[in-house]
């Protein structure tokens, strides 16, 4: 049988994306991705794990640019962007993104052949 996942980010009213993420109650974290083995911070578990959107905003730590990939065209450059919740997360920036270390970075919504995905925008770059 086949797990069926919820979606890892959502929208606001205003069309802004959000990740699903957690918040322990134990010592503050926010964390993504969602899960139930507990915190990654204090080890808390249980109900004190609560879900909660986190805005998709940050700052940029690191990149690469990918040349060769089995099922995406190339060339994408990939990010770890720290949110200002807390959270680092991986994301495929905008194509022709020009990322610096410290750049902020904004979740955008993309509509790819009737799907949407979620990928980053940096500050001061043009949005496609």
């Amino acid at each position: 049988m086949e797990t069926v996942r919820p979606p890892l980010w959502i929208t606001d009213q205003a069309g802004a994306p959000l990740l699903r993420g957690m918040h322990c109650s134990g010592c503050g974290a926010d964390l993504f991705p969602p899960q139930e083995y507990g915190c990654i911070r204090c080890g808390a578990y249980g109900d004190r794990l609560r879900e909660r959107d986190l805005p998709a905003v940050g700052t940029v730590l690191s990149f690469a640019e990918v040349h060769v990939h089995q099922s995406h065209p190339v060339p994408f450059t990939l990010a770890e962007i720290e949110l200002d919740a807390g959270p680092i997360v991986r994301a495929s920036l905008a194509p022709g993104s020009r990322p610096r270390i410290g750049q902020r970075a904004r979740g955008l919504i993309v509509a790819d052949e009737g799907d949407a995905r979620l990928e980053f925008a940096l500050a001061g770059e043009a949005q496609s």
